[in-house]
């Protein structure tokens, strides 16, 4: 649901919901807070 409601598609992207981990397909209530962790790498 979040992937199809927000129209994005990036497939390194995490999603969290109401600070927790959620899969693209998680429902979605009024009110949550979502957070959109990008891919990222490090040396």
């Amino acid at each position: 649901q979040l992937q199809q409601a927000l129209g994005i598609h990036c497939p390194g992207l995490r999603w969290a919901v109401n600070q927790d981990f959620a899969t693209p397909n998680h429902p979605l209530q009024p009110g949550d807070e979502l957070a959109f962790l990008p891919p990222v790498t490090g040396g």
